[in-house]
């Protein structure tokens, strides 16, 4: 379960606040994106607990390889 005080979603309309609603998304997963997959892979969606444990996973495995990732995608980049 989420632990008390701590968002597991949130809208971009509350995310993205002075000045930052302009900014452009590079990229974004959202509960359908999770649940598309889940239903391809196990045939059902998530429960709102396992939503909330794959939400977890999700942000902790992108926060840990995502500086690597950014990196690879800018040197592929200017490399053409």
């Amino acid at each position: 379960m989420a632990e008390r005080g701590w968002k597991i979603f949130v809208k971009a309309k509350d995310l993205f606040k002075d000045g930052w609603e302009d900014k452009r998304i590079v990229f974004c997963v959202v509960e359908d994106d999770v649940q598309t997959i889940a239903l391809r892979k196990l045939g059902r969606s998530l429960t709102e607990e396992e939503l909330g444990r794959a939400s977890r996973d999700i942000e902790e495995g992108l926060s840990e390889g995502l500086g690597v990732v950014i990196e690879t995608a800018i040197q592929n980049a200017i490399r053409g």
